[in-house]
């Protein structure tokens, strides 16, 4: 289920990250558009979304898993020899 985070929410985190650190609000925006934000209205964040962005080890598991998923289904569903 996606989970959406206003743009107000996403403007004070950049402020905030610029405070915090020069580059902070280049690299907290770089990584918001990565994730599918156009700088203008709310994110839709799927926990696969953000699974790829912070571990792409974990998302190649994850991948791997419903690719295997969906090829026993496609052999569950092939008539028996």
């Amino acid at each position: 289920m996606p989970v959406e985070v206003t743009e107000r929410a996403l403007r004070d985190a950049l402020a905030l990250a610029g405070e915090w650190d020069l580059d902070g609000t280049p690299a907290a925006q770089a990584a918001l558009e990565w994730m599918g934000w156009e700088g203008e209205g709310p994110l839709w964040l799927h926990r696969y979304d953000v699974q790829l962005f912070i571990n792409p080890r974990a998302a190649s598991v994850a991948r791997t898993r419903v690719r295997r998923v969906a090829q026993r289904r496609r052999a569950e569903s092939l008539p028996s020899r």
